[in-house]
């Protein structure tokens, strides 16, 4: 399943290698997650939401993103 990753980074304006770090994972690795390449898990992701101060339902793609504006 590939969520709004891509699209939630470049709206808060972080860069790979910023994410992959919060995430306590490599660019490459986070790189492939973010395409779809590879799965995320739930820890990972809720750990995504508070860096980026959003919610999972936002990178799941289920939430509206005018409602987080």
């Amino acid at each position: 399943m590939k969520f709004r990753l891509k699209e939630t980074r470049l709206k808060y304006k972080k860069k790979q290698p910023e994410v992959a770090s919060a995430l306590g994972i490599g660019v490459p690795m986070y790189s492939m997650i973010e395409n779809g390449q590879r799965e995320i898990n739930g820890t990972k992701l809720v750990k995504l939401a508070r860096f980026y101060g959003c919610s999972v339902d936002e990178l799941l793609g289920t939430g509206s993103w005018d409602e987080e504006e």
